[in-house]
């Protein structure tokens, strides 16, 4: 039942996604594991921004994998996840999705003293993992006044309890996503001696110099209390060290590098200070060799190869000393290298040598070769003084990387499943207002709001996505007062408001598709205040009083909106910067465009002001703002500015004009311009006059328009992958797109099984477009991709298809029958990382194909 469990667990997380693009896995480490049968080896690289990775390879079979490792608080967490074996030979593309779980489980409770019940201030350590999951993680928190609380994602979990003066309590569990469970623990004091001795001394060779940075490891017990005291120093440069412990018997432990290791008895007692005087027995000098060559598998020499060579001595048949020594090959391939040795000695009657050096391994690498190494055995590798020892080692040159894989990591949260209310419409349970919704919902959600009007004055708190075709009577309140982050308004119509749709000190909204007017009093239509990060995007708002407004915000777009009639300005900036302002047109207003108070580094391009009552663009009290490629039209006067904003192109413009091709600056076109323009490449010879000493210096002879106007070949779409079949998961849907005046967005509009349907723009990154989604709704899913190029001209593909299957159908007919069973079988056994492993067919994703397997198969069977 584990295992079923584990596949359900799995299938929660692909419904989690959702059907959701995914964000970049930025630095991320992508490894790959090479091997040829007889050799292996491995190589690393990190992603990019943008989530991409190459690495080379040579053909062989070969696993990849992919994970980061990053803090929450005191948390550390691992995420990963891996291709599984796959043979290589050229490009191979292996994308990758990194779950980051939700800290959605709690262990809480107290830490007891077990024989007087107080409560112990403690130490709490946690490790969890859910290799099924492809995550693990460390975690930690102190228990103060004896409470402590975690929290975790779901998984299995070790929990270490360490108070001082108490034993270390070790206990394990699996949590589920949502549990809390209360776990009390009881502690055994420690019988802890009290510390009433001193052990000191000196650490010399033997001919009575002080040996530094000794190892001096020492153990006492003390019978009385049943406690050892363990104690670990290094000696100083004079070869001093001293430790404090309780009386009682015991033992000393020293190391030094090219000395013996010494062994000795200790007796310490209250009160009384033990001095140890330790000499070491030096290493014999190097008096033997090691000789020989490094040769590839044709015999020839290699140069350079670094050689190691591990050994040790033997003396009085116990003490052991162990020794490293280094070298590196001449152009001929030969090292000599010098080693301790000692003369031999034994007794036939006795298994093991009173006194002996012995060569254990010889290793041997050089970059581009496979490491190497020879093991001797005795007597082989006996050595004695002034004796070479030659031993020869073969190294296999590594495979040229011919081969490549490469893709994309990904980095996603496991979000709660996103619920759809409804709201209106006749169907069981649906909210008949879009608060009762919005209360109800969680974030992620979607509320979808059927035809009506609906007279109230909706406060979105949660990050949610609302759509429809409803109408809101706001009765002189706010329309929609959004004041949570990722929010969504699509298609409303908001009418008898004090402001149509107010956002206040967030991010990431998104207002699209929106019908706002006639208010009861002068209220703006649209405003943000303190918002950053957002889109108003194909919205109208009319007959209010400021239509749409920015305050102290920033990094914003307003795009494809209409604006008009309204009685003060058709769009207002007021302290905001770094915002974009396109193809938006602003008409019949008292301003079209009102820049003000320290308003800069806002990009103004692609819209038109027309018929506003006094001024088609003013600008107050800001600088930094960047205008052009725009129409100002019949306004009573088409602009006032402050100087210090640039009223053309940042940078020179490729364009058409009177089908000719230029490339210059651009400005802006002005209804009321008298100039000349004599050479006629559309850009008048004098300068606009704007305000004192404020120009536009290349004005337009005529709109806009007319420049980018001779395009009229939509962007090519070509070379389209897809998977026809897939089991639920995500999968990749790729394309170029090409056209000669710029790419202004690509969409990709997929309809599932169940009718329903979206549209998501693809991502472009190294010269490809890139939608990723999970899909864990049975049947087939039709797509079309549509794009657009800078001038307005769209095209579109075909209607495409893709099939998505349940893992428990493996062969993807449509049937879960015996070939389901037979193809689990043929892999029964087989674990991940081992040959024959098909982690298609590990249908709980445990690492592992046995008979949970063939149950999930069996569970689902049709015949």
């Amino acid at each position: 039942m584990k295992g079923i469990y584990l596949a359900a667990g799995i299938l929660l997380i692909l419904a989690s996604s959702a059907i959701a693009q995914l964000p970049p896995a930025k630095d991320a480490v992508v490894m790959i594991d090479w091997s040829d049968g007889k050799h292996s080896y491995s190589n690393f690289t990190f992603t990019d921004n943008d989530g991409y990775y190459e690495i080379n390879v040579a053909s062989g079979n070969v696993n990849v994998s992919a994970g980061m490792m990053f803090n929450r608080g005191h948390e550390l967490l691992m995420v990963g996840n891996w291709s599984g074996n796959f043979s290589i030979n050229g490009t191979e593309w292996r994308n990758f999705t990194l779950f980051t779980p939700q800290e959605d489980a709690k262990i809480y409770g107290y830490v007891y003293d077990s024989a007087s019940h107080a409560a112990i201030d403690a130490n709490i350590s946690i490790y969890f993992e859910a290799f099924d999951k492809k995550y693990a993680g460390l975690n930690y928190t102190l228990a103060q006044n004896g409470y402590y609380e975690i929290w975790l994602p779901a998984s299995n979990v070790s929990i270490d309890v360490v108070a001082d003066g108490y034993n270390t309590t070790f206990y394990s569990l699996n949590i589920s996503s949502g549990e809390e469970r209360r776990l009390d623990f009881y502690l055994d004091a420690l019988p802890v001696a009290p510390l009433t001795a001193w052990v000191t001394g000196y650490v010399k060779s033997a001919d009575g110099q002080p040996i530094s940075n000794a190892s001096v490891e020492l153990y006492i017990h003390n019978d009385s209390y049943n406690y050892t005291s363990l104690n670990f120093t290094f000696t100083s440069s004079s070869g001093y060290f001293k430790f404090k412990v309780p009386a009682g018997n015991g033992g000393i432990i020293v190391n030094a590098d090219n000395f013996f290791t010494y062994y000795g008895n200790v007796s310490t007692e209250e009160g009384v200070t033990t001095w140890l005087n330790i000499s070491l027995t030096p290493f014999p000098q190097d008096n033997a060799w090691v000789c020989g060559y490094v040769l590839d598998n044709e015999g020839n020499p290699i140069e350079g190869a670094n050689v190691s060579i591990d050994g040790e001595i033997i003396i009085n048949y116990f003490q052991t000393g162990y020794f490293y020594r280094n070298g590196t090959t001449d152009e001929s391939g030969y090292f000599n290298i010098s080693v301790p040795a000692i003369e031999y000695a034994a007794f036939p009657w006795w298994p093991n040598p009173q006194n002996a050096s012995v060569i254990d391994t010889i290793y041997a690498s050089k970059d581009g070769y496979f490491d190497n190494y020879t093991v001797l055995t005795p007597p082989s590798n006996v050595i004695q003084p002034g004796q070479t020892l030659h031993v020869d080692v073969i190294l296999d040159e590594m495979p040229k990387e011919n081969s490549m894989v490469k893709g994309y990591v990904y980095l996603i949260t496991q979000q709660p499943p996103s619920h759809i209310l409804y709201v209106g419409g006749s169907g069981p349970n649906n909210y008949t207002t879009i608060q009762a919704a919005i209360n109800a919902a969680n974030d992620g959600d979607i509320i979808k709001v059927y035809p009506g009007i609906y007279n109230e004055n909706v406060i979105v708190n949660k990050e949610v996505k609302i759509i429809g075709d409803p109408a809101i009577d706001a009765n002189n309140g706010y329309g929609i007062y959004i004041e949570a982050n990722n929010v969504s308004i699509e298609n409303f119509t908001i009418y008898n408001f004090s402001i149509g749709i107010y956002a206040h000190n967030i991010e990431n909204v998104i207002i699209s598709n929106c019908t706002i007017y006639n208010p009861s009093e002068h209220g703006a239509g649209i405003k943000f205040e303190y918002v950053a990060k957002s889109y108003i995007m194909n919205t109208s708002v009319n007959n209010t009083w400021d239509g749409i407004t920015l305050r102290y915000s920033s990094h914003n777009t307003i795009s494809n909106c209409i604006s008009h009639d309204n009685g003060a300005s058709g769009i207002y900036l007021f302290s905001s910067s770094n915002n974009n302002i396109t193809n938006s047109v602003s008409s019949n207003n008292r301003d079209g465009l009102y820049i003000d108070n320290a308003a800069g580094n806002n990009i103004i391009k692609y819209n038109t002001f027309s018929n506003n009552n006094r001024y088609g663009i003013i600008i107050t009290y800001s600088t930094g703002n960047y205008i052009y490629l725009n129409n100002f039209i019949d306004n009573t006067d088409n602009g006032i500015s402050t100087s210090g904003n640039t009223f053309h192109s940042p940078s020179t413009i490729s364009y058409n004009y009177s089908r000719n091709e230029y490339t210059n600056y651009l400005g802006n076109y002005w209804s009321d311009y008298n100039g000349n323009d004599t050479n006629n490449d559309g850009i008048g010879d004098e300068s606009y006059v704007i305000d004192s000493n404020v120009y536009d210096d290349y004005p337009l002879i005529m709109p806009w328009e007319n420049y980018f106007g001779y395009d009229t070949i939509p962007p090519t779409i070509a070379n389209i992958t897809f998977p026809s079949k897939a089991h639920f998961g995500f999968i990749n849907i790729t394309c170029n797109v090409s056209d000669n005046s710029g790419i202004a967005g690509v969409w990709i509009n997929i309809t599932s099984p169940n009718g329903s349907y979206m549209n998501e723009s693809m991502q472009y990154c190294h010269g490809i477009y890139y939608f990723n989604a999970s899909f864990d709704m049975e049947g087939t899913y039709s797509f079309r991709i549509y794009a657009i190029d800078a001038n307005g001209n769209a095209n579109t593909t075909m209607e495409k298809m893709f099939q998505i299957y349940p893992p428990w159908d493996v062969n993807m007919d449509n049937h879960v029958n015996v070939l389901d069973l037979i193809n689990v079988a043929m892999h029964f056994g087989t674990h991940e990382g081992e040959e024959g492993y098909d982690a298609s067919v590990d249908l709980n994703n445990d690492g592992e194909i046995n008979v949970l397997d063939l149950i999930i198969v069996a569970m689902h069977w049709t015949g």
